[in-house]
């Protein structure tokens, strides 16, 4: 089934950049007032309805859904890691975790269009976006194993008492 992508790329990025935009305005203090488990599954799991959205996307409306729904996720989530990040570390090593936070993006922003480029030929763009929605929900849990688990079990005492 061809939707004619191309026509409708412009206006789903220009929708994803302005919602990324927007939610930033209110990102950091649902971050502060919220925590850390409260905002970011909830971004990731946007975010990957956003590109799921764009996999079975057949109308216009479907593409500036999906791309609120992914500026949404991505405008949350991209702080949002990287003031956990800055909190995780000395002060001493702040620029280098921050140097070392974007060089990972960049990184992913280079090697993941080549990694999953493959996908368009052998699935179509429907599959690209399902493998980009499926790997933005494999990070959830790579966040929980990581970072978000541990954050619970140090909240758990503060709130008890």
């Amino acid at each position: 089934m061809e939707r004619h992508l191309a026509d409708t790329a412009s206006l789903f990025f220009l929708t994803w950049a302005a919602a990324m935009l927007v939610i930033r305005l209110f990102a950091g203090r649902a971050h502060d007032r919220y925590g850390d488990n409260a905002v970011i599954p909830l971004a990731l799991v946007s975010m990957a309805s956003g590109l799921g959205l764009v996999a079975v996307a057949s109308e216009l409306w479907h593409f500036i859904v999906a791309g609120i729904l992914g500026g949404l996720g991505h405008g949350v989530v991209v702080p949002s890691l990287q003031a956990i990040s800055i909190r995780r570390t000395t002060a001493a090593r702040i620029p280098v975790t921050t140097a070392t936070y974007y060089l990972a993006i960049d990184i992913g922003g280079a090697l993941g269009p080549v990694a999953l480029g493959f996908m368009v030929q052998v699935a179509g763009y429907p599959g690209l976006f399902l493998a980009g929605g499926g790997i933005v929900l494999v990070s959830m849990l790579v966040y929980w194993l990581g970072h978000g688990r541990h954050v619970f079990r140090r909240r758990l005492p503060r709130q008890v008492l």
